[in-house]
């Protein structure tokens, strides 16, 4: 009797054993090597990025379920989800050879739609060794298309769209002053690094000697104006750059009166009367202007903690028996419930781009060879968002309704 028991004992931990094995067997196999993800230069076509994805479609779910349950009236469109390029690893141009070389630390920072026709996002080497990017996405598709290589190694830390005149405006900071740089629509669609084998030229630049960094930028059609928040881990700060009837940025806002990059050699209370400026939450990585204007959406993250997201009523003040203006916000629900939310997102969200009015694009770095093993939710996607505008309309409408602010009609704030 005893030896029988011995026996079942035996054969039943054997039996455990292979289930173990099993187990541990399966998860290596399913589980995306994240560590060793990364592709040879060998693997990518020349003047190319990797278009593979880091984790599955259902990792990728899983990772965004827990945020969203909460939050009914902002759904993930999961068809207009696609593949951040060049996580694996891009093709650019090492700026000392002038020639084409290969990286595998891109880190994906901004991000923008153009009418139905592209997503860009743009990307820098995290080695700082090679010029920074700017992807071509189709919109409707969702596919890769092409790189357009940049001729500097600027964080890029932001992308946005001018529909009006069909301008391109990325972050192109230098060391040591904040920098603007316009691609005009027609230049990135000539633009073919296979062909050209050199970084694409620029149609403008503005040099912006009173700021240091510009964290990411939007375009406001409301106040003609380039929105350039500034990061800070206390108290972050936005300001607006009104645009000339070419769209472009006047001297006066430029206001270089010295020597280049000295903040003393600045006509500083002159500045204030061509910028618009706030005080905006702390960790600002994202900012889109919704409709035409009075909405608007901020990303706050920092680190590998929960990123949020807020609504928010603004508007343009002017200062009374001063020629000064200054943008007021007023925090408002993503739905027509009366408590003002904060939503949380994964970790490392970075811009948000707005398209149509009720589509949010947010752009996450987490999937970047430097963050994705500080994080179990990898985001290696686009997240496309459908959210309640009109909910977000109505909230509008009452929290300016004491600032004696009209906002037009629901179908006039959504027209173009």
């Amino acid at each position: 009797m005893k030896i029988v028991s011995k026996k079942k004992i035996g054969i039943f931990l054997v039996l455990i054993g292979f289930v173990i094995f099993g187990f541990f067997f399966w998860q290596k196999i399913t589980k995306p090597d994240l560590k060793n993800a990364n592709l040879s230069a060998q693997q990518i076509p020349k003047w190319t990025a990797s278009t593979q994805a880091l984790v599955s479609k259902n990792a990728f779910k899983k990772a965004l379920s827990p945020y969203f349950p909460a939050v009914k009236t902002m759904q993930i469109t999961d068809e207009n989800s696609p593949i951040v390029p060049g996580l694996l690893g891009t093709w650019s141009i090492d700026p000392k050879t002038g020639k084409a070389a290969y990286a595998t630390k891109w880190t994906p920072q901004g991000i923008t739609a153009i009418s139905n026709q592209y997503i860009l996002v743009t990307a820098y080497d995290g080695n700082h060794h090679l010029d920074s990017l700017v992807y071509v996405i189709d919109f409707k598709t969702g596919k890769y298309l092409k790189t357009v290589i940049l001729p500097n190694q600027a964080h890029v830390g932001g992308i946005t769209y001018d529909e009006k005149r069909q301008n391109i405006w990325i972050s192109t900071d230098e060391k040591k002053a904040a920098e603007l740089t316009v691609l005009k629509l027609s230049t990135l669609k000539a633009y073919d690094a296979k062909k050209s084998k050199k970084a694409i030229r620029v149609d403008e630049t503005f040099k912006l000697p009173w700021l240091k960094a510009t964290s990411t930028i939007a375009y406001s059609e409301l106040d003609n104006a380039i929105i350039v928040p500034y990061f800070s881990t206390e108290t972050s700060s936005l300001y607006g750059l009104p645009l000339n009837d070419q769209g472009m940025i006047d001297d006066q806002t430029i206001l270089s009166t010295g020597q280049k990059n000295k903040l003393s050699d600045l006509d500083l209370q002159n500045l204030l009367k061509h910028v618009y400026c706030a005080e905006i939450p702390a960790k600002v990585q994202g900012f889109a202007s919704l409709g035409n204007g009075y909405v608007g959406t901020f990303n706050t993250s920092y680190g590998n903690v929960s990123s949020s997201v807020r609504f928010t009523a603004w508007y343009l003040d002017d200062q009374s028996n001063t020629s000064l203006k200054e943008f007021k916000f007023k925090n408002i629900s993503v739905s027509t419930s009366k408590k003002n939310q904060i939503i949380k997102m994964p970790p490392y969200l970075e811009q948000v781009a707005a398209h149509d009015d009720t589509s949010l694009y947010y752009l996450f770095e987490s999937g970047a060879t430097k963050y994705r093993l500080k994080t179990p939710e990898v985001i290696d996607r686009i997240v496309s968002v459908s959210y309640d505008d009109k909910g977000v309309y109505e909230q509008a409408k009452s929290a300016l309704k004491p600032e004696k602010i009209s906002l037009p009609s629901y179908d006039e704030f959504h027209s173009k």
